[in-house]
C-alpha cells in the first residue's frame, strides 16, 4: 500500500476527565515510562504525523485512568513531564490541558 492510498488514521477517543500527554519523539517506537505510581499507555498518533503520539496517564497499580482533577496527577505532573523530557529521543512533551471541542465553520 502506498502513502497515497492508505486509510486515514481515526481520531483518538479522549475522555475530558482523564489525563493525556502529547509526546514528540524521534525513536522508532513510542517511549515508555513509569513514574512514582503512574505509567503511560500509548493511545495513537496525532493525525498523520510520525513521531507524535497521545499517551494516557494510568495508575501503575491497577491500570485505571488518572483523572485530571486527582491529587496524584496534580502532585506528579511536573516531575513526570521533566522525566519524559529527559528520555532519549523525546523532543517535546505537552500535558494536555482542558479539552475543547472545535467548532464547525459555517458554510456560506
Amino acid at each position: 500500500m502506498t502513502a497515497a492510498n492508505q486509510a486515514p488514521v481515526k481520531p483518538i477517543s479522549i475522555n475530558p476527565e482523564e489525563t493525556y500527554i502529547q509526546i514528540s519523539y524521534t525513536t522508532s517506537e513510542p517511549p515508555k515510562l513509569a513514574y512514582q505510581g503512574v505509567e503511560l499507555e500509548y493511545k495513537g498518533p496525532v493525525g498523520e504525523l510520525k513521531g507524535e503520539g497521545i499517551f494516557q496517564v494510568l495508575h501503575q497499580d491497577n491500570a485505571s485512568p488518572v483523572k485530571r482533577s486527582e491529587e496524584l496527577w496534580l502532585n506528579k505532573k511536573d516531575g513526570l513531564v521533566k522525566e519524559l523530557k529527559g528520555l532519549n529521543g523525546v523532543t517535546g512533551v505537552n500535558a494536555m490541558g482542558e479539552l475543547k471541542m472545535r467548532s464547525k465553520r459555517e458554510e456560506f
